[in-house]
């Protein structure tokens, strides 16, 4: 077949999707960031074309694009599927989260993922998300996937307690950036030993305030190329994810795979991630408690192989493998 891919390629987990696709399908792609700036009209007439040389589209997230698309590929009676990532099925104004608090992204959301002829959910809980609010046509279960391969432990581990996201505006809450700073905070004043590492880009917005934060045992890194973020799963015992909504949690799964060992909110996929293979904090559990469960995996009082059991638990679940197989059986069925 071939195939309209829409979604952004600067996100690692569509473009494995769209390479898992090119392996037996021709490929054209409508890359949101390449129509950034430019008028409506000029993403419709993008989106028209590429859907009339098609014989389907796989679209990433419910927005607009994908809104579009599948009402072209209804005119042109072509195929539709759309991988709903998270926010596009989310609504959530305690954090200022989800295309369902606005109007226009609920419309996108509803015009995209009613009309598409299958819908695929990433996790339990973003599938949950979705049937709450809509029904689709067709909706199946493939949960994202990791590269096992390419994450794998080091040699040593140490009193580091690490975070992995975009440090953005809206991640600050979304992803309990602001969760994490004040555990490390807690650490500094109670004088626990520990080192908290945030990894991931800072947006231009979110400058001054990591500039404002002056915390010894916090670092920020900015981003860092992939061997280096490599690195710091290796070195970090723990990664503590105190998100307030997750749709799956990929750089998680990429944290267990180097054998930390996870500690995350009770939001979202998280749980459903981790299994019985990490602690669960829920969001309603203090922070000095959450402090000393930490204080705790850190001085080595857990089983001594929990580490490896939580690599074993993504590869067995969630692989990049498996959602590769699963992904291409689905788009042999619509051929």
């Amino acid at each position: 077949m071939k195939i309209c891919f829409i979604g952004r390629m600067v996100s690692k987990f569509t473009k494995r999707d769209f390479d898992i696709l090119a392996k037996e399908h021709e490929m054209l792609l409508i890359d949101s960031d390449d129509y950034a700036g430019t008028s409506t009209m000029t993403q419709i007439l993008a989106i028209v074309k590429a859907v009339r040389r098609s014989d389907l589209v796989f679209s990433w997230f419910a927005g607009k694009y994908s809104a579009i698309a599948v009402v072209c590929c209804k005119l042109f009676n072509k195929k539709s599927v759309i991988v709903a990532g998270g926010y596009d099925v989310v609504y959530r104004p305690d954090i200022n989260y989800g295309a369902f608090i606005s109007a226009r992204g609920r419309l996108n959301s509803t015009i995209a993922l009613e009309h598409a002829d299958f819908v695929v959910s990433i996790s339990k809980s973003n599938q949950r998300e979705l049937l709450e609010k809509l029904t689709p046509k067709k909706n199946v279960l493939i949960y994202n996937g990791v590269p096992v391969d390419e994450f794998y432990g080091g040699n040593k581990k140490e009193s580091m307690i690490l975070t992995v996201g975009e440090v953005s505006k809206s991640n600050w809450k979304r992803k309990g950036l602001d969760n994490f700073v004040a555990m490390a905070e807690y650490f500094h004043e109670n004088k626990f030993k520990g080192k908290f590492v945030i990894c991931g880009q800072i947006q231009g917005n979110m400058i001054r305030k990591v500039s404002s934060i002056n915390l010894p045992n916090l670092k920020f890194t900015g981003w860092v190329p992939d061997s280096e973020l490599l690195r710091y799963y290796q070195r970090a015992k723990i990664y503590l994810q105190l998100s307030r909504h997750e749709g799956f949690g990929i750089s998680v799964a990429e944290a267990m795979l180097c054998e930390c060992i996870p500690i995350v909110s009770d939001q979202g996929a998280l749980p459903e991630l981790i299994g019985e293979c990490g602690i669960v904090a829920p969001e309603c559990v203090n922070l000095p408690l959450k402090a000393t469960t930490i204080k705790y995996v850190l001085n080595d009082k857990i089983h001594a192989d929990f580490d490896l059991i939580a690599r074993s638990r993504i590869i067995y679940n969630f692989s990049l493998k498996k959602r590769e197989e699963e992904l291409l059986k689905l788009l042999r069925y619509m051929a």
